[in-house]
């Protein structure tokens, strides 16, 4: 029987394969592992001079197949300015 990719890494996958310059990425499963509600922050310098709804499609239109396997996803989409600001908060 073949092992089935899990939606954590095919997210993953596509992500890091859709963003030239990515400074940092973080997924987490918030679903207790059932891959349903996730947590993601995605760091890019593509994301300069784009409002957050643009930023966010550009993420959604990467993983659209399967974000409609996924019942909440939370996103996180900074530049690397950005991002030197809000991590301590975060954790990191």
């Amino acid at each position: 029987m073949e092992s089935e990719t899990s939606m954590q890494d095919r997210i993953e996958s596509k992500i890091k394969e859709g963003f030239k310059d990515l400074e940092f990425f973080h997924l987490k499963d918030q679903s207790d592992g059932c891959g349903a509600k996730f947590f993601c922050i995605v760091i890019s310098e593509e994301f300069e001079g784009l409002k957050l709804l643009d930023r966010q499609r550009k993420v959604n239109d990467l993983i659209s197949d399967e974000i409609s396997e996924v019942h909440a996803l939370e996103l996180k989409t900074w530049t690397p300015k950005q991002w030197e600001t809000k991590k301590e908060g975060l954790g990191f």
